[in-house]
């Protein structure tokens, strides 16, 4: 209070009352206003003022502030991944971490200040910071006595355990100073109520901390679970039950992460680890997809909605196919064709694109010529060898602007694609291909047709088809017609639709003399040998006990009533079982008869993915028992390998092994038997209609009576002999010959050889590929493959049959699309990277990639520098450094969080940045 007698005058106070005053002036300050000494307000105290509060700070706060520094340096890419798996489940356990050291702060500076305001609210900041540490301290204890931490980190070289316990004892430290500091909240408090509610206000805090963490983990816990029932359940039915629960969870996309990359299982992988291939297992499983490696360079094995989705990639909506045609000769005779197909493009955007296709070949088929229109002038492909075939020469640059590359995905996929489709301009692109002709009845082929797998672009236009043979032709689509030319030729021609271009396929069946041959022709690359056509006759052989496979998946539900009907087409003579390969209760590959069966079967009976491996190896085992067995085995995709080993007995004689698969043999049955190769080989039956009518094609030969024909190819230095064919013809002989020797070589592991025979020849197969370029250097001209002396291609026929290869080694043609080219005056060019995945997807990223991989090194080395900056700069004067970087308005440990914040985002961003490069070009995480 303000002294009134010190207002009124010294004079009329007492004496001793002078003398004290007198005493206080010599010890307090004069303040000159009275108001000044009202508004006057004692320095409070800093939090790091005394001892206890530089070990408060450092402990609770700068302990776990370090702790996340390292972990966010050390494991970048793994929580990126685990923010793209589990985005809302990541970040809440991201800021419950966050939260103890900012909160940890905040109470300690209110009770520095003895700030009494916001009771609920500093309680609940403890008690989160509580909780908190107590969900990272349990479950760090948890993994190092109850975890299995060596298998799911795959490492014997680093002590996991030890890592995990001072992982322990930093939140027991953290834990300790949180705890404190509820206690002295707690004191200054003056009731016992408010001290209560203090209590209670914590301990809520904590509840929530726990709750948010089990929450986080609940769904990936849940999910472990199951997939460990799934695998690892006692029983058949408790397998089945975990695989209903991951449907139920809709967990395709969680599994198919953790499938490609094990990271991003989270904190359940601790402690039920599963390994990849496991995994990968219980993937098909549960939802009859086969996960695939994305990042294999060997397309051969994936099936056409993977190579749509990563090779052809998104479609270009202003690019499309206004004009098609397909033109060609049938020689029914020779059981051989041309057919050339031609596509006219057209780019309506402003700016160049790339066309890709994919294309469906019928067996036996190749790509013999590309030719591309450039000015108006059609300029023709070189062809090179490519894929494994590698040797070493001099390169010549050659860029992605390639206007066609021609490769072999194989299981007779091709992949087409051109570059540029010139912005509102059209480009005319032609594909030569020699097909064989399956031979149905002595008098009668049939001619699969070319198809698309896929495009990324609009099929929307004219499509013409002109066919010529010298006897009749039929194709039963409206639209056709069948004329005779002046000539005598006959010649089917017509429209087709835009889906008639896809889809099932066309098959055209030709009318031939019922001749075996043998049918001769000059060899056109070496007239002093000769090509002889024969077809061996020989009566089918009947099956004495059939049994039928049939792929309980979900991808065969669809075609059900399709396979039924072919089936029936069974002749009655043929004795015929059935097991549908299904882990559902009570059905498990149960040997039924087939007719029976196939009345009883029905849509439910078909779930998830069904691995067919012991079905297979029990029709083996039981058609084995007798002579004359056959396993009979429909598909659709299978897992790429099975690791587990079933008993098979001793073979009475070898079964005879068939293969109709539903998406164009997308399993690869050398991989998927490696554990039983006395099952196989499977012959694959033929493809070139819908499903009931080719499994019709297929049964129906066995009819009493019935025969089978192979047609077999031979070349030697025979003189002439038989039937002459023509020119045309010979052209057509020679070239499926040399596919079929180069495709021997390849199974054979011959790379070299194989490739050198489909160059000499002009071939697309697995280890060659055709190439038309802008601006073709000598030695990739059409003549550098033509002009060569006649010794060593004799050489290299020779060495078809013989294991003996040329001598001459052709150079290479290296990444076609964004690779070099050899240019050493060799005789021939190596192409490699055309047919990989890698190469196709990169080209659509390397642009982006380069831009981003710019941006996150220059945001890298700024944030690190500005962070850097901030903190010894504030070391060494904090006015600079609040003046320096416009933060004099911040606190100590507000600069120094943001110092920290910014070097943790600088070091983050490259990885972040590259794990979504990454994923969207190896692991197609984003499609």
């Amino acid at each position: 209070m303000i002294d009134i007698n010190r207002l009124k005058g010294i004079d009329e106070q007492p004496s001793s009352y002078s003398n004290t005053r007198s005493a206080q002036a010599v010890e307090d300050p004069p303040i000159d206003n009275w108001a000044d000494e009202l508004n006057h307000k004692p320095e409070l105290p800093k939090p790091w003022d005394s001892f206890k509060g530089r070990a408060i700070i450092s402990v609770g706060v700068g302990l776990p502030v370090m702790f996340y520094l390292m972990l966010a340096i050390s494991c970048s890419q793994r929580i990126s991944m685990l923010l793209i798996k589990h985005p809302a489940e990541t970040l809440i356990e991201i800021a419950l971490a966050l939260m103890i050291p900012v909160f940890n702060y905040q109470v300690w500076n209110a009770i520095c200040k003895k700030d009494l305001r916001y009771a609920m609210l500093r309680g609940l900041q403890n008690g989160l910071a509580i909780g908190g540490c107590l969900n990272f301290l349990v479950t760090a204890l948890a993994v190092i006595f109850a975890g299995k931490v060596q298998f799911a980190f795959n490492s014997e070289m680093f002590a996991i355990k030890e890592v995990f316990a001072a992982i322990a004892g930093i939140y027991a430290l953290v834990l300790a100073v949180s705890i404190y500091l509820g206690y002295e909240l707690r004191g200054l408090r003056e009731f016992n109520s408010a001290r209560v509610r203090t209590v209670i206000y914590s301990a809520c805090g904590v509840v929530l901390a726990v709750l948010g963490f089990i929450g986080a983990e609940a769904k990936s816990m849940y999910m472990r679970v199951a997939e460990h029932k799934a695998f690892a359940g006692s029983t058949d039915k408790e397998k089945v039950e975990g695989l209903q629960m991951l449907r139920a969870l809709n967990a395709e996309q969680d599994m198919r992460l953790e499938c490609a990359d094990s990271r991003t299982v989270g904190l359940p992988g601790l402690f039920i680890p599963i390994s990849t291939a496991t995994e990968q297992q219980l993937y098909f499983a549960a939802f009859g997809k086969p996960f695939r490696d994305d990042r294999s360079a060997d397309l051969s094995g994936f099936s056409n909605e993977y190579l749509r989705r990563h090779v052809v990639g998104a479609m270009i909506p202003e690019l499309s196919l206004v004009r098609s045609g397909m033109d060609g000769t049938v020689n029914a005779d020779t059981l051989s064709s041309t057919v050339n197909w031609t596509y006219v493009f057209k780019n309506n955007e402003y700016e160049d694109v790339e066309a890709r296709a994919e294309l469906a070949l019928p067996p036996g088929a190749v790509i013999s010529n590309v030719t591309v229109w450039q000015d108006g002038q059609p300029v023709s492909a070189a062809f090179a060898a490519s894929g494994k075939a590698v040797l070493e020469g001099r390169w010549t640059s050659v860029g992605h602007e390639t206007p066609a590359v021609v490769s072999d995905l194989g299981r007779n996929r091709t992949l087409l694609h051109c570059y540029p489709v010139k912005a509102q301009e059209e480009l005319k692109v032609s594909l030569s291909m020699v097909m064989p002709l399956k031979l149905d009845k002595l008098s009668e082929a049939t001619l699969a047709l070319p198809k698309f797998i896929d495009t990324n672009f609009e099929v929307n236009g004219e499509h013409q088809i002109r066919l010529r043979s010298s006897q009749q032709l039929s194709l039963g689509l409206k639209g056709l017609k069948e004329t005779v030319s002046a000539t005598g030729q006959r010649i089917l021609s017509g429209s087709l639709k835009n889906e008639e271009l896809s889809g099932l396929g066309l098959s055209v069946t030709a009318m031939r003399k019922p001749i075996l041959g043998p049918i001769a022709v000059a060899d056109p690359l070496l007239p002093t040998r000769t090509i002889f056509e024969t077809i061996q006759q020989s009566p089918v052989k009947l099956p004495n006990h059939l049994i039928v496979v049939l792929d309980g998946s979900t991808s065969v539900k669809n075609d059900l009533d399709a396979i039924k009907s072919g089936l029936k087409s069974l002749p009655a003579n043929v004795t015929s079982s059935l097991i549908v390969a299904s882990d559902l209760s009570g059905k498990k590959n149960e040997l039924q008869p087939l007719r029976s069966a196939l009345d009883s079967l029905s849509a439910a009976d078909f779930e998830g993915g069904q691995d067919n491996l012991q079905a297979v190896v029990k029709a083996a085992n039981t058609a084995g028992e007798t002579k004359n067995g056959a396993v009979l085995w429909i598909h659709g995709p299978q897992p790429t390998l099975n690791p587990e080993y079933y008993l098979t007995a001793p073979f009475t004689e070898t079964p005879s092994f068939y293969e109709f698969a539903l998406d164009n043999s997308v399993t690869d049955g050398n991989e998927f038997f490696k554990h039983h190769r006395e099952i196989g080989p499977f012959n694959a039956v033929p493809r070139n209609g819908k499903i009931d009518h080719d499994l019709t094609r297929f049964v129906s030969k066995w009819q009493p009576g019935g025969m089978e024909y192979k047609v077999k190819l031979t070349e030697s230095y025979a003189p002439l002999s038989g039937e002459q064919a023509s020119a045309a013809q010979g052209r057509e002989l020679k070239a499926l010959l040399a596919k079929e020797q180069s495709q021997s070589l390849i199974s054979s592991g011959d790379l070299r050889a194989a490739s050198e025979i489909a160059v000499r020849n002009k071939l697309v197969t697995p280890v060659s590929a055709a190439v038309v370029m802008q601006s073709t250097p000598p030695s990739m001209t059409a003549d550098a493959f033509s002009t060569q002396s006649n010794a060593p291609q004799a050489q290299v026929l020779q060495g078809a049959s013989s294991g003996t290869i040329a001598p001459q080694s052709p150079p290479e043609l290296q990444g076609a699309t964004n690779g070099t080219i050899g240019s050493n005056g060799a005789d021939a060019e190596f192409v490699t990277g055309v047919n990989t995945a890698g190469t196709v997807r990169v080209n659509n990223l390397a642009n982006l990639e380069a831009l981003l991989n710019i941006f996150s090194n220059a945001s890298e080395v700024i944030l690190v520098l500005y962070g850097i900056g901030i903190l010894l700069t504030l070391l060494m004067n904090k006015q600079n450094a609040g003046r320096w970087f416009g933060l004099a308005h911040m606190s100590t440990p507000a600069i120094i969080a943001l110092g920290a914040v910014a070097i943790l985002i600088g070091l983050s961003i490259p990885g972040v940045v590259n794990w979504f490069v990454a994923s969207g070009r190896d692991a197609n995480l984003f499609s």
